[in-house]
């Protein structure tokens, strides 16, 4: 009998220290408490209103797609609440993208017509390679696009074909792509599909319009699989969706500081303004729909947010002389600014605004691009 009792005895001590450490999680990551709703529709041929079978439909930035059945119809589960985009792609027809928002148990979206488009013959896009100013061009998009933090190097575009590129003048150009173009990440474990809009460079300044479906990888290799875990967790430090995602959840946090500033300074000269620029997350946030949305308010400001997580890199230090042509040491801590037009813009409980082209990127955040990119739907 005591035997038996001094068995259970360690079963006891765990189990307090078990619900002890679930209640933290619970605390820390509340935000993955969301609820769900589903995306339901048909898809059709806009000419003849038939049905297409086999098309592809995915919500972006997320892991989240299904394809449409002989009749047309489709459904997507388990997608977070608030505000999405999705895009549907099929074969011979122009992808399109749609905003639906998620209103509980389920969102029906409405009928979703495809128009008929031939792209270039296979043969054509690969003959487009063997330009010299095609090589050149695309050697500034995969610096662009792909990025040039530590893991650029393990990102391959494995069908460059599909792009082509559009000079405007000698410093501005833009990139679209004829079909998704296809991605492997391995440093963080993901394939992706892009549907490129376009990426339009002016005077260094990227401006990407798309949308990425994330595939995880999967390996039976464990020292592989740890890496992967490692660096996604490494990626998601003091991103911009970490600082959103804490944004929703907290009044302060001890990772960032973040000021609002006149607009007079200048980006990419990494300092702490002075205090009395300092807001709270109180004083940048407002509820829009609770608890899934809220407004980052901007008021006619820039927002400095510094990352007191990690200090910057040599490889930020060599984006900043190539952006700005300034010349320093790496900092202690990670500066971001964002601006935008708009006196308020919404983001989402996840980590990532309901409109993307409404926020100015610029600093460590517009450093870090598809090779240190995460789906909305990664938690650590």
């Amino acid at each position: 009998m005591k035997l038996a009792a001094l068995k259970c005895l360690p079963l006891l001590l765990i189990v307090p220290a078990v619900l002890q450490a679930r209640q933290q999680a619970t605390a820390v990551d509340s935000v993955r408490l969301l609820d769900y709703f589903k995306v339901a529709g048909i898809v059709i041929d806009s000419l003849t209103g038939l049905p297409i079978s086999g098309a592809e439909i995915f919500v972006n930035y997320t892991s989240l797609n299904t394809v449409s059945l002989r009749n047309g119809f489709y459904c997507l589960s388990h997608v977070p609440m608030g505000t999405h985009e999705i895009v549907v792609t099929a074969t011979g027809y122009m992808p399109r993208r749609l905003l639906v928002k998620g209103t509980p148990p389920q969102r029906l979206a409405d009928t979703i017509r495809l128009l008929p488009y031939q792209p270039p013959s296979l043969n054509d896009m690969i003959a487009r390679t063997s330009d010299k100013r095609w090589l050149a061009l695309y050697q500034q998009f995969k610096e662009h696009f792909i990025g040039a933090t530590l893991w650029a190097d393990e990102v391959k575009i494995l069908n460059p074909w599909v792009l082509r590129f559009e000079e405007i003048s000698d410093k501005e150009w833009k990139a679209v792509a004829d079909a998704l173009l296809l991605i492997e990440n391995m440093a963080l474990g993901y394939r992706m599909k892009c549907y490129l809009q376009q990426l339009a460079v002016a005077k260094q300044v990227a401006v990407f319009d798309g949308c990425l479906f994330f595939e995880p990888i999967k390996t039976l290799d464990q020292r592989l699989a740890e890496r992967w875990r490692n660096n996604r967790l490494a990626a998601y430090r003091g991103s911009l969706m970490q600082f959103l995602r804490r944004l929703a959840e907290a009044d302060t946090d001890s990772l960032y500081k973040t000021f609002r500033l006149q607009g007079t300074e200048t980006f990419y000269h990494t300092a702490e303004p002075a205090k009395e620029l300092m807001c709270t997350f109180n004083d940048l946030k407002q509820t829009v729909t609770p608890p899934y949305e809220f407004t980052l308010k901007f008021a006619r400001n820039q927002l400095q947010i510094n990352y007191y997580g990690a200090g910057e890199d040599m490889a930020y230090r060599r984006f900043v002389k190539r952006i700005a042509k300034i010349y320093r040491l790496p900092e202690r801590f990670r500066s971001s600014w964002l601006a935008s037009r708009h006196w308020a813009v919404t983001f989402n409980r996840l980590g990532y605004f309901n409109h993307a082209l409404d926020v100015e990127i610029y600093g460590y955040w517009e450093f870090q691009r598809i090779a240190d990119r995460l789906p909305i739907t990664y938690f650590p």
